[in-house]
């Protein structure tokens, strides 16, 4: 029995400290982690910044930094879909987002992927290295949940990606 239940033990163990399975690629290159930080609460048609921080704790560098906004789903237990915060755009511009720092790099042509490449000629995002990315949205009008899913990944390595849930409570 005591065996038994220290083979048990032995088995979950890396389980409760995470190991590095979900956070390396195929390749064994790392993804990137990322937070953001937007009001819980803000005012129907009003401005605000989404701070973005993204790191790269390795193994390899990002050279080209890719962040997206997508669409989400209804939060556990809710019914109706949340309002965009950062809807599509067109044409490389996006009535959402007043504003981006750093400057991007690229743009998609519905303006929900911004992409930050090298900086003379040194990988955007290095091994052990972050970055903050301050996005300026305009909220959407009208009350309700608001809600976008921001992604961040490797440019040249889609599948290094990793993403949050960025939501508010929109008030009229």
């Amino acid at each position: 029995m005591r065996l038994s239940a220290l083979g048990a033990l032995l088995l979950l163990l890396p389980a409760c400290f995470g190991g590095n399975g979900p956070n390396l690629t195929e390749s064994g290159k790392g993804k990137p982690r990322i937070s953001v930080r937007f009001p819980a609460t803000v005012e129907s048609g009003s401005v605000h910044e989404a701070v973005v921080r993204v790191s790269n704790p390795g193994p390899g560098d990002i050279n080209v930094l890719a962040i997206a906004f997508s669409l989400v789903g209804p939060d556990p237990g809710a019914t109706e879909f949340p309002a965009p915060l950062v809807a599509l755009g067109a044409r490389r511009t996006n009535e959402s987002i007043v504003s981006v720092s750093p400057e991007p790099t690229g743009i998609s042509d519905q303006a929900t992927v911004y992409t930050f490449g090298p900086l003379d000629g040194a990988p955007r995002l290095p091994t052990g290295g972050s970055i903050t990315i301050t996005f300026v949205l305009k909220v959407p009008e009208g009350p309700g949940s608001a809600a976008n899913s921001i992604q961040a990944y490797d440019g040249h390595e889609i599948d290094r990606a990793q993403g949050v849930r960025l939501a508010t409570e929109v008030r009229s």
